[in-house]
């Protein structure tokens, strides 16, 4: 008889972060955040693709996923805030964050913990848009004409970006134990980061150094997947970014132990 795998089996890194990400994971089930946050995401892409005007399917003239994969970020940058504003904040404002820094457990294995949980609910929130694909596969003309290419790059490149802003969420939650400034923080910050830099590029008086300043825009790697451009480049901006937000994570919150 074949026995499931024990956590204690595996490496004590992987059996805290592992550990926490389950707690984490259940504490978020067990409140109205979660499910506010999917259902307004199912509600709002359903709106997008089949009944705002000229937004939705039949008054574009073609079958495509555009309207989710161009809103999409602007949808995520309200409801990404919302979800992890609790990551920190609330934990400071109750005290309860200097029992979890008090355990035998890591910055790292903390911050890791609740950054998994953010992204399984963005991974939630991807899968429930299958059946708007399905729709589209059997709307095209001939049946199953799209481009699979952009649609994986398209989905791929928005998996990415949600987790950026998830790293950016838990950043700002980790500088405040007030849920009002983490959220509204973090929703200024996901725009910046999205937005920021490609206006920045467009300024005159940087117009000699619009290429550079506009490789560090998150908007044009996010574009460049939706065009089907699924290079090794990209995705490490995406993951790189995302390291670097984490570990600005973990030095708050050891400075915020100190």
């Amino acid at each position: 008889m074949k026995k499931g795998i024990s956590l204690y089996k595996l490496p004590c890194y992987l059996t805290a972060v592992f550990t926490l990400f389950l707690k984490e994971m259940n504490d978020v089930l067990c409140t109205r955040v979660f499910y506010a946050t999917v259902g307004c995401f199912v509600v709002v892409e359903n709106l997008l693709l089949w009944v705002l005007p000229e937004t939705n399917v039949f008054d574009r003239g073609y079958v495509s996923l555009d309207a989710l994969f161009h809103y999409g970020p602007y949808v995520f940058m309200v409801l990404i805030p919302a979800l992890t504003m609790h990551s920190f904040a609330l934990e400071k404002k109750t005290a309860s964050l200097d029992v979890l820094l008090s355990l035998p457990i890591g910055h790292w294995h903390i911050v890791l913990g609740k950054y998994m949980v953010s992204c399984c609910v963005v991974c939630v929130m991807l899968t429930l848009t299958l059946p708007s694909v399905l729709t589209i596969f059997r709307l095209a003309d001939p049946i199953g004409n799209l481009d699979v290419g952009i649609l994986l790059g398209s989905y791929v490149g928005l998996g990415c970006l949600a987790s950026l802003f998830a790293a950016v969420g838990i950043l700002c939650s980790a500088c405040t134990e007030h849920l009002t400034i983490a959220f509204s923080g973090s929703a200024l910050s996901c725009f910046l980061v999205y937005e920021g830099f490609d206006a920045w590029s467009r300024l005159q008086s940087w117009s000699s150094h619009a290429l550079p300043v506009l490789q560090l825009s998150a908007q044009e790697h996010y574009f460049a997947c939706c065009r089907g451009a699924l290079e090794l480049y990209h995705v490490s901006y995406f993951a790189l970014s995302t390291l670097f937000l984490l570990f600005c994570t973990k030095s708050v919150l050891r400075w915020s132990q100190s």
